[in-house]
């Protein structure tokens, strides 16, 4: 998957486009667009140009700047056309992460070594369970934040991770986020106790003699 920071200016992103899952000869094609969008789902005009490499079969994307200016999880689509044929290749994901005192990918699996790993879905549904479990938190915390999140916040941010993924996979069912492999039956789930403890840690209650 392809992962940036924000306000990165990232280089040409050669890929090889795939259809239906299948990879694309790019030899039928003569030329390509990019459409971009972000988190909110606005798609970003003259996001960049594309060139065919005949010799790799590789699109090449070149990034207009700036460009990846907010975090989120943000999709990406080439159109390819020749005479009397246009087709829009399978979407890819682009992850753009910040540093904001909260888990970025490689922070999350350096600590914990049991989260999804090894391809773009890995990538992409540990992204969202680290998101998912962010929002979770701050919404039981219910107090704003002064700047970068104490460390209890962020290890219950982890814990919580660990706790949706160990629950959700499962079938595609109702009331669920995501897609494919990793799917998160929200209708099954609470905070556990100790999470709940790290976030509000309790108070202990003076015993007058």
């Amino acid at each position: 998957m392809t992962a940036y920071w924000t306000d990165d200016q990232p280089g040409p992103l050669r890929l090889i486009p795939s259809f239906r899952g299948e990879l694309v000869d790019l030899g039928e094609f003569t030329a390509a667009t990019i459409a971009l969008r972000d988190p909110s789902g606005t798609t970003i005009e003259e996001a960049g140009t594309v060139t065919l490499d005949e010799e790799t079969g590789e699109a090449v994307v070149t990034w207009a700047h700036p460009l990846f200016t907010e975090p989120g999880y943000w999709t990406a689509q080439l159109t390819l056309t020749a005479d009397g044929i246009r087709l829009r290749a399978d979407m890819f994901a682009i992850i753009v992460e910040t540093d904001d005192g909260w888990y970025t990918l490689g922070q999350a699996r350096a600590e914990w070594p049991d989260a999804p790993a090894g391809d773009d879905a890995a990538d992409a549904a540990l992204y969202r369970l680290l998101t998912i479990a962010k929002r979770d938190v701050l919404a039981y915390y219910a107090k704003e934040l002064d700047g970068r999140p104490p460390a209890e916040l962020v290890e219950a941010q982890r814990a919580e991770s660990r706790e949706l993924l160990n629950i959700g996979i499962v079938d595609s069912a109702a009331n669920q986020v995501g897609e494919g492999e990793f799917v998160l039956a929200r209708s099954s789930w609470t905070m556990s106790p100790e999470i709940r403890r790290l976030i509000r840690p309790a108070t202990g209650v003076p015993v007058v003699a």
